[in-house]
């Protein structure tokens, strides 16, 4: 199966999503993987899901598939960022590259080619999940605070076409690096979080030296930043080929 058709077909076992960002189509075959991931990072109606969990993490510089997605469930790794305001928590999830070849429903066996193949992404762009929550697990973020229709078509608009110019990377001395890439999961409630899928396009080699800010509005809580350090980078394990 062709990597459009997989795309397709991930996406049609999904729930709905709504693309945010400026990808465009001329970039060809790179925007495609990069929106696979997408789809694949927010499946997470199976045990697969990354579902930060208490308990003891698995520690080895290589990995076979079993024991990397039980490391990638451990909130022990430091991939998963937190920040609490008042009652709202914010959860910012590094993901790396072998994270989505196990999500990827097509690979039984894993290459070490893919493998290079998809760390070469990581070239170009990282990925998050944000998720937002609130202490209760009542939290319904695009009818938050929301008085009529015409606020709710508002609050729609803003979480799945505009909600990327409030995030971005920031160092000192360098360029600030927008968002390229924002998806959505409107998932109507099923989970107690609103999650998000990001993109920014700077190499997993410079991402110590930046922090991740979101520009928050909804609850007026301004910039919230989470940053992941070289330790924590340089211990994520490689992932064992099985072909």
């Amino acid at each position: 199966m062709s990597r459009d058709k997989l795309r397709i077909y991930v996406i049609g076992m999904m729930l709905p999503l709504m693309w945010i960002g400026c990808a465009n189509p001329s970039e060809g075959v790179q925007n495609q993987k990069m929106e696979q991931r997408g789809s694949l990072v927010n499946h997470e109606s199976d045990d697969n899901g990354i579902q930060v969990e208490e308990g003891v993490m698995p520690t080895a510089t290589e990995m076979s598939s079993d024991e990397y997605m039980n490391w990638m469930k451990s909130k022990g790794n430091g991939l998963a960022k937190e920040k609490q305001i008042q009652s709202i928590r914010y959860q910012m999830i590094y993901v790396p590259s072998e994270y989505y070849l196990l999500k990827n429903p097509e690979n039984s066996s894993i290459s070490k080619e893919e493998i290079e193949e998809e760390k070469e992404l990581d070239n170009n762009g990282v990925n998050f999940i944000l998720r937002i929550s609130s202490t209760d697990g009542q939290l319904d973020l695009s009818k938050y605070n929301v008085k009529n229709q015409a606020e709710y078509n508002d609050r729609v608009k803003y979480l799945s076409f505009e909600m990327h110019n409030n995030l971005y990377l920031e160092a000192e001395g360098k360029e600030r690096v927008p968002c390229k890439m924002c998806t959505y999961e409107r998932d109507y409630s099923i989970t107690p979080y609103a999650s998000f899928t990001l993109e920014f396009p700077i190499s997993v080699e410079e991402l110590s030296e930046y922090r991740l800010v979101y520009s928050e509005e909804i609850f007026n809580h301004g910039k919230i930043k989470f940053h992941w350090n070289d330790e924590t980078l340089n211990n994520i394990p490689k992932l064992i080929p099985n072909e």
